[in-house]
C-alpha cells in the first residue's frame, strides 16, 4: 500500500545520516522514497542519493493515470519525482537545490554480440559474420553506448559526463575530460582530426567506435600508434 512521506523521512532520520548515505528501495512504487530524501536532505542540508528500481507494470485500464497518459507504475514515479524536485527547489527560493536524476532501463545489449549455436548451418553462420561487421545497433543514442561502455569498464552510472566539440567532432566527455569517447559511426574522422583530440589535456582514455573506421584499418592503425606513444588508452566497441 501508498507509504506516507512522513514515515520514509522518519526512517531516514533514524538509519541514514546526512551525509554519504545511499537509499535504495528496490520497490519504488510512485516514487516516495525519492521524494522523502530530497525534503530530508533540504531539511538537514544532507547528500544523500538514493537508488530506485521499479518494474514498467502497467496501470491499470481506465484509471485516472492511464487517462493522464501514464502507461506505468515507472512513468508515474519519474513524474513525481520531477515535481518534487521542482517543489523543493521553489520552496526554498534556491538553484542550489540538488533534486537531479538519472533514469535507466534494463535492455539488450546496443553492441553485436555472438548469438548462434553450435549446429548452426553454414548460410545461417555467414550472414551472422556479415552481420558482426557493424559493432553498434544503427538506433542507439550516443548516450546508450557510452552508458553501456563505462558500466563494461567498471565506471559508475554517476559519471560526470558533458558533450564536447574538439576539432569539428563531437565527443563525450567522462570526468572532467579523464575519458573521452567518439560515438559517431557514420562519419568517418581524419587522422589530423584524431590526433587532435589525443593531445586534450589530462586525457588517460580514449573510446571509439569500431563502425566510427568505415573499414579504414590504415586509420585504425595509426590511431592505435598515436594512442600509444602518448602513452593514452584506446578502447574500441
Amino acid at each position: 500500500s501508498p507509504k506516507p512521506v512522513s514515515l520514509i523521512k522518519r526512517m531516514l532520520d533514524q538509519f541514514a545520516p546526512p551525509n554519504e548515505s545511499l537509499v535504495l528501495d528496490f520497490f519504488a512504487g510512485s516514487g516516495t522514497t525519492a521524494q522523502a530524501v530530497m525534503e530530508a536532505n533540504a531539511d538537514d542540508s544532507g547528500t544523500r542519493r538514493f537508488i530506485l528500481v521499479q518494474l514498467p507494470e502497467p496501470t491499470p485500464e481506465g484509471s485516472v493515470a492511464r487517462e493522464a497518459g501514464y502507461d506505468t507504475i515507472s512513468e508515474i514515479a519519474i513524474e513525481r519525482i520531477s515535481r518534487a524536485g521542482a517543489k523543493i527547489a521553489e520552496e526554498l527560493s534556491s538553484d542550489d537545490v540538488d533534486a537531479g536524476f538519472r533514469v535507466f532501463k534494463l535492455v539488450e545489449t546496443n553492441f553485436s554480440k555472438w548469438r548462434v549455436t553450435s549446429d548452426v548451418d553454414g548460410t545461417a553462420l555467414e550472414q551472422h559474420l556479415l552481420d558482426l561487421r557493424d559493432s553498434a545497433d544503427d538506433d542507439a543514442s550516443p548516450e546508450s553506448l557510452l552508458t553501456e561502455l563505462l558500466l563494461k569498464q567498471g565506471y559508475s552510472l554517476t559519471e560526470q559526463i558533458n558533450d564536447v566539440e574538439i576539432d569539428g567532432l563531437n565527443l563525450k566527455s567522462v570526468g572532467e575530460g579523464l575519458v573521452l569517447a567518439y560515438l559517431d559511426e557514420h562519419t568517418k574522422p581524419a587522422l589530423e582530426q584524431l590526433r587532435n583530440v589525443l593531445g586534450s589535456e589530462g586525457l588517460t582514455k580514449f573510446i571509439i567506435l569500431e563502425d566510427a573506421f568505415q573499414g579504414d584499418d590504415e586509420l585504425k592503425t595509426n590511431l592505435v600508434q598515436e594512442a600509444k606513444a602518448r602513452g593514452i588508452e584506446l578502447w574500441t566497441a
